[in-house]
């Protein structure tokens, strides 16, 4: 038997194939993420729900053509953003994705984000879900018949299984803003005093439990959200700290108990079965790198000189001769700010005549995006920093073995990647598996 899991990415869309009793990879199949819709506003940041359906159910049919009768399927995805849906499940508006800004406009004297953030005493991010949902109350910009909203993952998962409403796993409800983890349920009297109404809010399950059936009649579960199905697809042994590099960048920990009090740096997030996961976030990891190749390659447009058909392995290469020089610069890779300040930027510092050169200027960015996952590994309770192993995933850091090493030497720790490369898709594959089996996999 085998079972199928679904990323629904930034930037690409995944599907996989495992076996169900061992766990192993089967296939998998990548596409482009081509959803990408141009903005009314410049702060938005938008994709097409009727696109990202349709690969979905395409990147399905080639599942089901290989392995034609599956026992459960598997969603996962950008979690933060959402898409508004009419009463029989049909979206009303464009997905509005994590990297959202609206939550940054201004408010009176503050941000969209940091008023909500006061009013509802939860720490809200411009891109959280609820954030978005806030500045579009204010602005008159619910559309009109919206019946709820919900994630892409979530969307896609309640179409495959034949559901006219969403239900949210916790992992991906809690990734809205303003969920309160203990009670499982969204903070209603919370919201209220931001004048949030209740209506609107999707339902959110108490429960692992299938969602539904397929028409091919492959269980569907829950969507689980893509951090969560990382670590599920990466680390089956318990005391794990997962590492992952993709647009974004986390570092996680599973743990069993809330803790009482954690810096307002570190997130506790719904994992499975009644866990936890410990994350700290990075709104820039493999989006840093990227910027960093585009620079390169307009200068090489400037000059009209070709692109290499691989900049990063060029830049790889440049990054190793960097490390090698006596100075380099200091780079802070906080391009899009952070959760917890979102005015910051990135900078360069230590700039002389010595370090301004191309090489040391990679080496510093692939330096900078460790250093930051760092800083925020130094905030988790020294409780969780027992006999812990690395673990990495993410493709920023797969294709990267250079900056595998860099990971390894500043955590102190051996890094070993993944043996899966679509970490999140295998991940919620194996997670539909143990559900519809009546069992989990995981600890």
């Amino acid at each position: 038997m085998y079972t199928i899991g679904i990323d629904i990415g930034s930037t690409t869309v995944c599907a996989v194939i495992a076996e169900t009793v061992t766990g192993k990879f089967l296939f998998s199949k990548t596409v482009p993420n081509k959803a990408l819709l141009t903005a009314k506003h410049s702060f938005e940041h938008l994709q097409d729900p009727k696109v990202l359906l349709e690969t979905c159910q395409e990147l399905l049919e080639v599942c089901l053509e290989q392995y034609p009768v599956p026992i459960s399927i598997g969603f996962t995805g950008q979690m933060h953003g959402i898409l508004y849906l009419d009463a029989l499940g049909n979206p009303l508006s464009p997905l509005y994705t994590w990297q959202d800004q609206s939550g940054r406009e201004r408010l009176g004297d503050s941000s969209y984000a940091q008023v909500l953030s006061e009013l509802t005493g939860y720490p809200m991010a411009s891109g959280f879900g609820i954030t978005t949902y806030f500045y579009h109350l204010k602005n008159k910009e619910v559309p009109e018949g919206a019946s709820t909203f919900c994630t892409i993952a979530d969307y896609v998962a309640m179409k495959m299984a034949g559901r006219l409403a969403p239900l949210l796993h916790p992992s991906m409800a809690a990734s809205l803003g303003a969920f309160h983890l203990s009670r499982g349920e969204f903070d209603f009297e919370a919201l209220e005093k931001a004048g949030i109404p209740k209506t609107l809010l999707p339902q959110t399950a108490r429960e692992e439990k299938e969602l539904g059936i397929h028409s091919s009649g492959a269980s569907v579960t829950l969507a689980i959200g893509d951090n969560q199905a990382s670590y599920c697809g990466s680390c089956p042994l318990p005391e794990t700290l997962l590492v992952n590099i993709g647009t974004g960048s986390q570092v996680s920990l599973q743990i069993a108990e809330l803790p009482e009090r954690l810096p307002r740096e570190l997130e506790v997030r719904p994992y499975l079965n009644g866990s936890w996961l410990l994350t700290a976030s990075s709104l820039c990891g493999g989006s840093s790198y990227a910027l960093l190749k585009q620079f390169f390659v307009e200068i090489l447009e400037a000059f009209s000189i070709e692109a290499p058909s691989d900049p990063y392995a060029v830049m790889n290469e440049m990054a190793k001769k960097g490390a090698l020089m006596e100075e380099v610069p200091m780079t802070d890779t906080r391009f899009l700010g952070s959760r917890t300040l979102p005015d910051n930027t990135g900078s360069i510092q230590n700039l002389t005549p010595k370090t301004f050169h191309p090489a040391a200027l990679t080496y510093s960015v692939l330096n900078g995006i460790c250093e930051e996952l760092y800083e925020l590994y130094t905030l988790f309770p020294e409780s969780c920093k027992g006999n812990l192993r690395l673990v990495g995933s993410g493709n920023g850091l797969r294709k990267n073995p250079f900056l595998q090493s860099l990971f390894s030497e500043r955590f102190q720790m051996p890094l070993s990647m993944t043996e899966s490369e679509e970490e999140a898709a295998y991940g919620c594959a194996r997670y539909a598996s143990d559900i519809a089996s009546g069992k989990f996999f995981y600890f």
